[in-house]
């Protein structure tokens, strides 16, 4: 029987269940051990880890670019979808990267080509999209 079931029964059935105790015990032992070795699989899984874990340095400037990229890519997505909502809330963030990134632009040459291509495109998107009053109306 299991500690839980046992420790409510008096002590004249747990005497004569004992025989079925002794035989319960090993199985509950078992599931100690077994509780207790999920303790050390954690210990083994941080050892497996580091060995298969390869950290990788990034730059700052790789950092930068990877981000100006990844957010141009979502508005020029957006803006196939005419998405205005999005576009202006990654714009911002665009903004907000550019912004905190100032020392990179200034070392490495200034700003992007693509980012100011990004913005020619996106200055062009709005401007036919302001251009046909109809579909306008319908994104107020």
């Amino acid at each position: 029987m299991s500690r839980f079931w046992a420790a409510g029964e008096s002590s004249s059935e747990s005497d004569s269940d004992d025989s079925d105790d002794s035989s319960s015990s090993d199985d509950d032992s078992f599931t100690g051990v077994k509780d207790r070795g999920g303790d050390k699989q954690w210990v083994m899984s941080d050892e497996s880890d580091s060995e298969d874990e390869v950290r990788v340095v990034i730059s700052a400037k790789d950092r930068f670019f990877d981000a100006l990229k990844k957010k141009i890519q979502v508005i020029r997505n957006k803006m196939k979808i005419s998405d205005f909502i999005t576009i202006q809330s990654e714009f911002e963030a665009l903004a907000k990267i550019i912004s905190k990134s100032s020392k990179i632009i200034t070392q490495y040459g200034g700003i992007p080509r693509f980012y100011i291509r990004m913005l020619c495109d996106l200055e062009d998107f709005i401007l036919s999209k302001i251009k046909n009053k109809a579909e306008f109306k319908k994104y107020s």
